[in-house]
């Protein structure tokens, strides 16, 4: 399986099987970002609001 399969499968478990149109991006790839420090917080919450997926509480 592919990371990318994986990736969808896993999201698709958890309710999260919208991507952001025409990226392909899922809610946990953001949080994936976000945990690397390779996007700010700002941008997690904007992109997941866009996704109508759950807002992470404050870390």
């Amino acid at each position: 399986m592919s990371r990318e399969d994986h990736v969808r499968r896993r999201a698709a478990s958890l309710g999260y099987d919208r991507t952001i149109r025409g990226t392909g991006v899922l809610p946990s790839d953001l949080h994936e970002l976000y945990a690397l420090g390779m996007i700010s917080r700002e941008d997690l919450v904007f992109r997941l609001e866009r996704l109508g997926a759950p807002i992470p509480a404050v870390d």
